[in-house]
């Protein structure tokens, strides 16, 4: 019994300790640097023996206690003391602010990269910031659903069209099998995708990807831009995606462990096989990606471009082989 009146008073005596100190000892909080430089130091002292380096104007960092005119910080990972005069506490909510993903985008459950990812965003995708901390921005979803946090540079305050091609790389063509028209039912609006959204999802992200890209020239040099060729055309859709496609059309064609579909089994963005040269014996030479209603996308060395093709009678009926679905 004595021995559990000592804890008692013990624990009694650490609790009215922690009441009598400030906020801002008891909780980590994201400050930033107030004055042209803030100088940091191993100990809370200002010694030349002591000083590690400085941090600049307007770097952020966390406070993660104070004691008299000193602050304990952390920055990247790193731990020091510097002077509270040198420093102004940052506001960890602010009004809500939509911004777009600038690129891939990890998102955590915490606001450091040691976390466990809870989702992978692509360019474009809308977010709404609510928070800050250090290097991160607190996010939720476009919709108020979940909440995570990014990294700031990874995000803007603008949407950029990433696959965005200008009108002067373009060109037209329009043949009884080939065009660069894309009718409305075979459109794809998907701007952006969340690794936590379904497969449909994915597959109209590619299709995306790949309407963009209509118009833009065939090249046997392609920079997978403006200019493509046939595989690299392909490759490059489902790269958008970081799902891996072989760089040769005859192992889109033939290898890997993509399923093999037939005509009556194929689905929107599954990549269509033909074998368009009948001298090299039954090998893929033409692939392009399947758009549905019977028409598929392609960088086609004929029309000199990326054109939309039928495939559902005609030339590329009489040369498909087979379907493969790498999605």
């Amino acid at each position: 019994m004595e021995r559990f009146a000592k804890n008692v008073k013990r624990t009694v005596a650490v609790i009215l300790l922690l009441m009598m100190l400030p906020i801002s000892a008891l909780a980590d909080y994201t400050a930033v640097v107030n004055t042209s430089k803030m100088n940091v130091y191993s100990t809370n002292k200002v010694n030349d023996k002591y000083y590690l380096g400085y941090l600049k104007r307007n770097v952020e960092f966390t406070v993660v206690s104070t004691s008299g005119n000193w602050a304990r910080i952390k920055y990247q990972g790193k731990t020091g003391y510097a002077q509270l005069k040198d420093m102004k506490k940052v506001s960890t909510t602010q009004t809500k602010r939509l911004a777009y993903t600038n690129q891939m985008t990890k998102v955590y459950p915490k606001a450091t990269s040691s976390s466990k990812v809870i989702d992978t965003l692509t360019a474009n995708y809308p977010v709404y910031i609510v928070g800050t901390s250090g290097s991160y921005y607190q996010v939720t979803n476009y919709d108020g659903k979940g909440s995570g946090y990014v990294r700031k540079t990874y995000l803007s305050d603008t949407k950029k069209d990433i696959f965005a091609v200008a009108a002067d790389k373009k060109g037209t063509y329009s043949s009884s099998n080939s065009s660069t028209y894309i009718s409305s039912s075979i459109k794809s609006k998907q701007e952006y995708v969340a690794a936590s959204m379904g497969r449909s999802k994915y597959i109209e992200y590619i299709v995306y990807s790949a309407l963009s890209k209509v118009g833009c020239k065939y090249s046997t040099s392609p920079n997978n831009k403006t200019t493509f060729k046939n595989a690299s055309f392909v490759k490059t859709c489902f790269a958008s995606l970081d799902f891996y496609v072989p760089s040769s059309i005859k192992d889109i064609g033939h290898s890997g462990k993509a399923a093999f579909v037939s005509r009556r089994e194929l689905k929107r963005g599954d990549i269509v096989c033909f074998d368009c040269d009948t001298s090299n014996g039954d090998i893929i030479d033409h692939v392009g990606i399947y758009l549905g209603n019977g028409y598929f996308v392609h960088a086609s060395n004929a029309a000199g471009m990326v054109v939309v093709s039928k495939m559902n009678s005609g030339y590329y009926y009489k040369n498909f082989c087979w379907g493969r679905r790498y999605v």
